[in-house]
């Protein structure tokens, strides 16, 4: 889950879950219900709902495909996918909106900047999604994820990535292609998030500090009770 860090978006979250197709989501969404059902009772999960919608100004929900053609220096597994995102504290994203009959062109662009960057070693890896549904118009998000505000310093540009002839044409797709772009800093929320484990473990004393503090904890009060249990053996007569 991942709340606010830029002033124009203050107080929306986003909300983030994959699914490996359609049918997975209908699963997913019926399991979460009847979890919810089980545990509150149905009567109180339907109002929890309802409060839940009642703290609304707005929202909406889209679907998006990953584009791995697209992205560049994408993790080459699941493990590797599910470490980079347990040690991310903060990503960038901005959704590109594409004139009708223009996708190929945006699309040829992405994958030029993907084989140009991927040659060069201090190049972020990026991500590119495309919207499947819900959307309006066709719609790609570019996004990049740090562990830090300050991994956004000192990147390379798209220019220095491209080079000057590479550079004109981006240009000129941008002008040709773009119709606008949104841009959003968010940050992950770690109390209002529910990682999968392979995402939780790669940083545990962040996603769950309160687990990873009632362990540290544990120890201290083993100890105190077999001390308390040495010292009263001995005082035994």
């Amino acid at each position: 889950m991942l709340g606010p860090r830029d002033s124009q978006v203050n107080d929306v979250h986003q909300f983030t879950s994959t699914r490996k197709d359609y049918a997975d989501i209908d699963k997913v969404s019926e399991a979460a219900m009847t979890a919810a059902n089980k545990a509150f009772g149905k009567e109180v999960a339907e109002k929890m709902g309802r409060d839940f919608e009642n703290c609304l100004v707005w929202s909406r929900s889209e679907l998006r495909r990953r584009r791995w053609d697209l992205s560049r220096k994408a993790p080459t597994d699941a493990a590797a996918y599910a470490k980079m995102i347990g040690e991310s504290r903060v990503l960038r994203t901005t959704a590109v909106h594409i004139r009708p009959g223009h996708g190929a062109e945006f699309e040829a662009l992405l994958r030029e900047a993907k084989e140009a960057g991927e040659k060069i070693a201090n190049a972020q890896p990026i991500f590119v999604s495309q919207v499947a549904e819900r959307g309006k118009g066709a719609t790609y998000y570019v996004t990049s994820l740090r562990s830090s505000l300050g991994g956004f310093d000192k990147n390379p540009t798209i220019r220095e990535i491209l080079g000057e002839e590479g550079f004109k044409r981006f240009r000129q797709v941008n002008a040709d292609a773009v119709e606008q772009t949104e841009s959003a800093l968010f940050r992950f929320s770690p109390d209002l998030s529910n990682p999968p484990e392979g995402i939780a473990s790669a940083s545990a004393d962040f996603w769950h500090p309160k687990a990873m503090v009632a362990a540290a904890a544990k120890p201290k009060a083993t100890a105190a009770k077999a001390a308390e249990v040495k010292a009263a053996a001995e005082k035994k007569p």
